[in-house]
């Protein structure tokens, strides 16, 4: 009989945990309407761009993943000026370079140099973000590896997470 996974050490629970936490941009108050009212970002905008950034990784890889969110992730620096998929975005690379605080995973993956990022800091930090993505997109190929592994988990685990959402506000 086997053992047990210890949690901190199963890449798994990690990616689940983190795309958890990417869906928690669903219902986040964004961008009002013309009309002005305010918006709301949608599970099915969510799994859109999760399904994007999933293509975008397993084609091109960690970096271009990450240059791909960072584009979508438009300028404002307050949701109540970012669309929907602005803030989706924002969730999602600052979910993904999170996944190095802590566990196991922080020997993989470099942390952040500024500390904590909130996705609501992501487009006032654009310029250390990318400096940050080159940081990881250097480590060793098996780190690297590991690392397009886990934020693919990740994000697909974020896709199905949305798509769930978006058949229950259809219900």
């Amino acid at each position: 009989m086997n053992a047990p996974r210890a949690v901190e050490t199963d890449l798994d629970y990690l990616a689940a945990k983190a795309a958890k936490g990417m869906c928690d941009v669903i219902g986040v108050a964004c961008k009002p309407d013309k009309e002005g009212k305010t918006q709301v970002v949608k599970a099915k905008e969510a799994e859109n761009l999760f399904q994007k950034a999933l293509g975008i990784l397993q084609e091109s890889g960690v970096f271009a993943c990450g240059l791909f969110l960072l584009s979508r992730s438009g300028t404002a620096t307050a949701w109540k000026d970012a669309g929907a998929e602005e803030v989706a975005a924002c969730y999602g690379l600052s979910t993904l370079i999170g996944l190095a605080k802590g566990g196991v995973f922080s020997a993989v993956q470099p942390e952040f140099s500024q500390g904590a990022l909130p996705p609501a800091d992501v487009n006032a930090k654009k310029r250390a973000l990318i400096d940050h993505m080159v940081k990881v997109a250097g480590t060793s190929l098996d780190r690297l590896l590991l690392i397009k592994q886990v934020w693919e988990q990740t994000l697909i685990y974020a896709r199905f997470m949305a798509k769930a959402r978006k058949e229950k506000e259809a219900a």
